[in-house]
């Protein structure tokens, strides 16, 4: 699929399932370990990011293909289903370089209308195509 620029502020986290305690797509917990080292790479070389982030259009906004319009891709809110821990590092990059603008976009794969099985099976190929078992 194409891949789009889209402004790190509109990439959300999923809600949070009360009865799990977690988050509704979140397949595994993330480690500090793993996040400080992500945030450590990408301030060295903010350009190193070379996989896509997956998200999902809010289905408030946009609930089937047919309702998405791609010229306003910018504009629309999205939910994180693969690359979560490098886009919550990427915030916080923001948040302490405002002025470096390749912090505040992402690179992203955009899906709208998938069911929470399909969200979370697409959250398992991305993270095992980056080898996170």
């Amino acid at each position: 699929g194409s891949v789009f620029n889209l402004p790190i502020t509109h990439i959300h986290w999923p809600l949070i399932d009360a009865r799990m305690g977690r988050i509704t797509l979140e397949i595994i917990e993330p480690h500090k370990f793993h996040l400080r080292n992500l945030k450590k790479k990408m301030k060295i070389n903010p350009h190193a990011t070379v996989v896509p982030f997956i998200v999902m259009v809010d289905l408030v906004e946009c609930a089937t293909i047919e309702e998405f319009d791609v010229r306003k891709h910018d504009q629309y809110n999205y939910f994180v289903i693969g690359g979560s821990h490098l886009a919550k590092e990427r915030r916080q990059l923001v948040r302490e370089h405002p002025t470096t603008f390749f912090f505040k976009y992402a690179e992203c794969k955009i899906y709208v209308g998938l069911t929470t099985k399909e969200a979370k099976l697409l959250a398992w190929d991305h993270h095992n195509g980056n080898h996170y078992r």
